[in-house]
């Protein structure tokens, strides 16, 4: 099993990691080699775990065999919210033949496979109307990578269509709760600049890193 394409971020993340465990607190003076931390807490708890289980990094080996893991299990949990979706048959064998997908889990092992299963998660939780398990599977989602903010709209008006409205701002307020819980190791040494790195909505991102947006001219995608 290649470990070559590893590099993108796996180093830095093990970087900001050990920071992280040696007793910085300060998320701004948090770093790695390619640039400073600027995902949420959830992330840096995930990537603290595995920097103590592959031997400070070095073992990608391991981390790869628990990555593999992660796919495997996230895949399951993919085809129960399409059963349950009632999805055509199709469409299965579809979700097993992306090399994207096995280079993001295998071989990048980027966050978004952490924030991509805690959002599975919580779909299934919510197509089985457990509102209050999806709705914090949800937040610990963002707590992991804010792109899945963008999941937010659509998770609001389920909750607003499935519930009363009392309890659907409860799920909203217990979502906000669960981010001020994850973040406590950092918001009393610097509040603002926590929610300035994890939440950092004006970092624009580099042409360079694109994946599915390369066909587009970098001043078109930069504008």
């Amino acid at each position: 099993m290649s470990t070559v394409d590893t590099e993108i971020d796996w180093e830095a993340y093990m970087q900001q990691a050990s920071q992280y465990i040696n007793g910085e607190r300060d998320y701004t003076m948090i770093k790695g080699s390619t640039g400073p931390l600027v995902y949420p807490a959830v992330h840096v708890a995930i990537y603290s775990f595995l920097y103590k289980i592959t031997e400070e990094g070095k073992n990608i080996l391991l981390a790869q065999a628990a990555f593999t893991w992660l796919y495997l299990a996230i895949l399951m949990l993919v085809m129960a919210c399409y059963r349950k979706a009632k999805a055509p048959p199709y469409l299965f064998p579809l979700l097993v033949l992306s090399k994207r997908l096995h280079s993001i889990f295998l071989l990048r092992l980027f966050n978004d496979c952490f924030a991509v299963g805690f959002l599975f998660i919580a779909i299934y939780a919510y197509q089985h109307r457990i509102f209050t398990v999806g709705s914090v599977a949800y937040s610990f989602g963002v707590g992991t990578k804010m792109s899945l903010l963008l999941a937010g709209p659509a998770i609001g008006i389920i909750l607003l269509q499935a519930l009363p409205l009392k309890r659907a701002l409860s799920a909203a307020f217990l979502m906000t709760q669960v981010q001020f819980v994850v973040a406590m190791p950092f918001l009393p040494v610097n509040a603002r600049g926590y929610l300035s790195r994890a939440f950092e909505f004006s970092r624009q991102f580099l042409h360079k890193w694109t994946v599915n947006w390369r066909f587009v001219d970098e001043k078109i995608f930069l504008s």
